[in-house]
């Protein structure tokens, strides 16, 4: 009786295969330029001074205006935990950032077509939420 060893040399076959393909996935292939990030135009000023958002605000967003009201009743019925913004120290807003439990001071930012948006101070050219 002949003994074969064609699931071994299958087993290897496989395992010489994967180990290449292993190899090729660690290979540093082509190497592809990253865009230029986008030259800042001036700094404009916001729409709205940061006094304007001062206040305990109920959070809910709509995305179509048939559910404005909903929504709207919806936020007035959070005020019994409503979010708190202040004003901070040096002329900015005190909000948390996501996941921190202290809050930061964030200014903000005037942007093209009359948008304003928020960010922390201290990174220049840093992304910031559109209010």
């Amino acid at each position: 009786m002949i003994n074969s060893n064609r699931p071994a040399l299958s087993t290897a076959m496989a395992l010489g295969l994967f180990a290449l393909g292993l190899a090729g996935c660690s290979t540093g292939g082509p190497q592809v330029d990253q865009p230029a990030a986008p030259a800042l135009g001036p700094a404009l000023p916001p729409a709205f001074p940061p006094q304007d958002i001062v206040g305990r605000w109920g959070l809910a967003a709509y995305h179509k205006e048939e559910d404005r009201a909903r929504t709207e009743a919806a936020a007035r019925g959070q005020c019994k935990q409503p979010y708190v913004i202040t004003l901070g120290p040096s002329g900015g807003v005190m909000m948390h950032l996501a996941d921190q439990a202290t809050p930061t001071e964030l200014r903000l930012r005037g942007g093209p077509g009359g948008k304003t948006y928020i960010g922390p101070a201290e990174v220049a050219g840093s992304r910031s939420r559109s209010l």
